[in-house]
């Protein structure tokens, strides 16, 4: 079985970050009607607009919230490998002070699918910190690095994600030795074993919106799972039945069926 990485960009600055004299809101905004203190970013209403430093650009380029764009070289080479798991949307980019037209970047959208962490990794479903009402969700952290990735979940791609860390991009060591061979500049490759821990993951807005229909599917069946093994309850002093109570389907996660669906009521089933 190919060995599996994950991209990482340098430790510097990173190169783009959002265009703030475009008007139009990049993301469609979520407000709890229970909590005043979650407001999520929904939809990607528009492609990403950047400021890019006046620096040479790199082969890769990083966001400060983490998408990772390619230079039109860097595209071709990945397309002339043939190399699946992703697809790409153009981004609109100037320079910060210069008035000279940058190169054209594009955003990688990672589609490869490898599912859900495995439990032995310490990724579990926190729904003491999650919220029923608007969606937020909240998992514990990294912990057993060597039990992240789920080899029989792997849909065989060679850029792919696994949930609830879709802006992590793992490769396949194929893509690793093309990036190598070809000295490509802003990226980082380190092995999936020197992940560090962390202490937890609340995936939601614009970065949940990549997943497919029958991945975001395959999450919320899984949810499901958790919040009925674990038998806690949300908002545990209301006595109504919330029923679809972690729909998603207005940030794009899910369609109209619910992401799981808890009974506060008292009882367990």
């Amino acid at each position: 079985m190919a060995s599996l990485f994950r991209l990482l960009y340098q430790d510097r600055a990173p190169g783009a970050e959002s265009d703030e004299e475009k008007t139009e809101p990049e993301c469609e905004i979520i407000r709890c009607t229970i909590d005043s203190g979650h407001q999520l970013s929904g939809r990607r209403l528009r492609n990403l607009n950047v400021v890019l430093q006046d620096d040479e650009v790199e082969d890769f380029v990083w966001t400060w919230h983490s998408e990772c764009l390619l230079q039109e070289r860097t595209l071709a080479l990945l397309l002339s490998n043939k190399f699946t798991g992703f697809e790409v949307k153009p981004v609109a980019a100037r320079f910060l002070k210069s008035a000279r037209k940058p190169p054209r970047l594009w955003e990688l959208v990672v589609t490869g699918w490898d599912g859900i962490a495995k439990p032995e990794s310490g990724i579990r479903l926190d729904q003491t910190k999650s919220c029923a009402a608007c969606g937020h969700l909240r998992y514990s952290g990294l912990r057993k690095t060597q039990q992240l990735i789920d080899l029989t979940a792997w849909d065989g791609s060679d850029f792919f994600m696994v949930w609830p860390m879709p802006r992590y991009v793992f490769i396949t060591e194929r893509v690793r030795n093309v990036i190598r061979e070809n000295h490509l500049s802003g990226v980082h490759i380190i092995e999936t074993s020197e992940l560090k821990k962390t202490d937890g993951f609340s995936p939601a807005g614009c970065v949940v919106t990549c997943l497919r229909r029958e991945r975001a599917n395959s999450v919320s069946r899984w949810v499901f799972t958790e919040a009925k093994s674990q038998r806690r309850r949300l908002l545990p002093k209301q006595s109504a039945s919330l029923g679809s109570c972690c729909d998603l389907s207005h940030s794009g996660l899910v369609p109209t069926s619910a992401l799981y669906s808890i009974t506060l009521s008292g009882s367990d089933e």
